[in-house]
């Protein structure tokens, strides 16, 4: 069992460049991509997305890359503006003859006009690296996905704690059922006597009708599809898969069960344990929200 929660940060350095990534995963319905990173690396964003989706199956991913040249690297252009060049010798030329001197000019001066020759960065990657690029995301990535994998195993120990509770309630409930399927039948009686009926109906008929009552509102079928809802959860807790939507869905399924039963029983005792029940379910959904 995996946490959709996680953080991850490294920073590496290759022959010309630096890279700082940082990953942080947090809870939601689905896997969702939010890139921050160079404009240098957009066509690479879908790679970078699908290696990303292959360690993070659930939740909401932001990546974070810095990119850095070192003082390595020789990925430099000199960029000439030419038609500045052009601009600058005309209005040089006629500023000359409007006063009268010679409009004699040496390349050297044009080169020291601003903006006419500028250095700029290269900023197109190359395959050596791109390779860099997703070796470096591999890391974080594993990184990471160790962080989801310990917080993971916490979150596993807090849900079979409350799963814990909730059998201990049911096989209480179990131990009372006997006990309310008796005050069942001993209202159904006495109700029978106030309305002065319980004379008039032959033991055959009376027995038939209390169980007819006590069938209608009998809680062993609610009981068994608990246990067997308890036992795959316990799968779940073990296995390596992507278990936070069955999870979600099993407890659904477990409110449905717990609220049947108080709907059917009028016990003291059984609904205190289903409303006590409900408080752990409702823990076990909210903790279950974080499952991967």
């Amino acid at each position: 069992m995996k946490s959709m929660t996680g953080f991850a940060a490294i920073e590496k350095e290759s022959d010309n460049i630096k890279l700082s990534i940082r990953i942080r995963s947090v809870n939601g319905r689905f896997f969702e991509f939010k890139p921050h990173m160079p404009a240098d690396y957009f066509p690479v964003e879908a790679e970078i997305k699908k290696k990303v989706n292959s360690y993070l199956k659930r939740g909401t991913v932001d990546i974070y890359i810095h990119r850095k040249t070192t003082g390595k690297s020789s990925a430099v252009e000199v960029v000439a503006n030419e038609a500045l060049a052009q601009k600058w010798l005309k209005t040089y030329g006629k500023l000359a003859g409007k006063i009268g001197l010679d409009a004699h000019i040496q390349m050297e001066q044009v080169s020291k006009v601003p903006g006419v020759l500028q250095i700029e960065e290269s900023h197109k990657i190359d395959k050596a690296e791109k390779d860099f690029l997703l070796s470096c995301l591999d890391l974080a990535l594993e990184k990471c996905l160790k962080e989801k994998q310990r917080e993971g195993k916490a979150t596993q120990k807090d849900l079979a704690k409350i799963l814990k509770g909730l059998e201990a309630n049911i096989k209480k409930v179990e131990s009372f059922r006997k006990e309310a399927n008796k005050a069942l039948k001993e209202r159904y009686l006495k109700k029978l006597d106030n309305l002065g009926l319980k004379e008039e109906i032959d033991e055959a008929r009376l027995a038939q009708e209390v169980v007819m009552q006590i069938d209608k509102l009998d809680i062993t079928e609610e009981l068994t599809r608990l246990r067997e809802h308890f036992r795959a959860i316990k799968e779940l807790f073990s296995s390596e898969a992507i278990v936070g939507k069955k999870l979600d869905f099993y407890t659904q399924e477990l409110l449905r069960e717990v609220n049947t039963i108080g709907s059917k029983c009028q016990h003291s005792g059984i609904t205190g344990l289903v409303v006590d029940s409900k408080g752990l379910i409702e823990s076990f959904r909210e903790i279950v929200q974080n499952v991967e």
